[in-house]
């Protein structure tokens, strides 16, 4: 009587049966003689007091079992690659591209921001020597990611040039220069206009010496500081120091610094006799 067949998983099995009848795995007789195609060969000795009849049940119940397995892979597969399908469907629906908003106004990136389902996030400011004051530097998610509906895009907006120089002159010549981070070009140029109208060079003992009157000596372009000069002519000689004083009825507060004579001298000025 040959050897009792053997299932991989070590389930026990009526003599005889080619499947097994719990994991539906092909069965193989330990010393089991086979075919050059690799066929077991089985003889009657091999299924006992078995009937013909009770051996095929048990086989169609293997076959049942080893079909059933093949198609609960099928099946899985198809669940796992319909769940994906699914979810790159709802990130998709559920997401949208962010619009590119650098270089625009405040106002103008909210609307495109607004147009394409997203709210405008945190405003940050920077120095830019590059992008004028008021205009979108970056964005947070850059332009073209997907993200939700409805999220924040944050904005960092240019301050304009770190600095502001403006430049007091006499007769093209410097005599003394300021500078200030906070203020743009457009705002300190016509603060300096509207609220000084009238600087005047005053001596050390604060006397008037000559009225002075405003020059742009460039443009207050995007990208390059602005600079103002004040300009005096027919200044007497005889000083020790000199200044320039935005308001003589509060010259103490709205003035430049002291300069002495001779370094104006130095820097080529010329007084009238």
């Amino acid at each position: 009587m040959g050897d009792e067949p053997q299932c991989p998983e070590s389930h026990s099995n009526p003599r005889g049966a080619r499947f097994c009848i719990v994991c539906g795995i092909a069965l193989e007789s330990v010393g089991a003689e086979t075919t050059p195609a690799g066929l077991r060969k089985t003889s009657k000795s091999d299924w006992g007091d078995l009937s013909n009849e009770q051996l095929q049940a048990f086989e169609n119940v293997g076959r049942r079992k080893s079909l059933n397995s093949r198609k609960l892979i099928a099946i899985s597969a198809g669940v796992i690659v319909s769940a994906l399908a699914l979810g790159a469907t709802v990130f998709f629906l559920s997401t949208s591209p962010v619009p590119e908003v650098t270089g625009q106004t405040v106002s103008a990136a909210r609307v495109t921001l607004s147009d394409s389902g997203f709210i405008l996030g945190e405003e940050t400011n920077e120095f830019s020597d590059e992008i004028r004051e008021g205009l979108v530097i970056r964005q947070d998610p850059n332009a073209g990611s997907r993200i939700g509906n409805g999220s924040e895009v944050n904005l960092v907006l240019s301050l304009g040039p770190p600095e502001v120089t403006v430049t007091f002159v006499h007769d093209g010549l410097r005599s003394i220069a300021y500078t200030d981070t906070d203020l743009n070009c457009d705002s300190y140029l016509a603060f300096f206009r509207a609220v000084y109208p009238d600087p005047v060079l005053q001596d050390e003992s604060r006397q008037d010496l000559a009225t002075g009157s405003w020059v742009q000596d460039v443009s207050n372009g995007t990208y390059t500081p602005c600079k103002m000069s004040v300009s005096f002519r027919d200044v007497p000689a005889g000083a020790l120091e000199y200044r320039v004083a935005y308001d003589a009825d509060d010259a103490e507060n709205n003035r430049s610094s002291w300069i002495a004579g001779r370094d104006l001298e130095a820097d080529g000025w010329t007084f009238s006799n």
